[in-house]
């Protein structure tokens, strides 16, 4: 449940500086998981890795 609240904290973040320069790096590190397991788990929630889910907001 923690993951799923960090995620959602994490897509709302992408959703507002999709204008500015995100990395996965700042992503993982407020989300408490490796950059690894972070795409994976961003993946399995919202059905896209970060990187396409911000391509699809710009």
């Amino acid at each position: 449940m923690k993951s799923t609240v960090a995620l959602s904290e994490a897509r709302a973040f992408i959703e507002a500086h999709f204008d500015e320069p995100v990395t996965l790096a700042q992503l993982a590190e407020s989300s408490a998981l490796s950059v690894l397991r972070f795409v994976t788990v961003f993946r399995q929630q919202f059905g896209s890795s970060p990187y396409r889910y911000l391509c699809g907001l710009r």
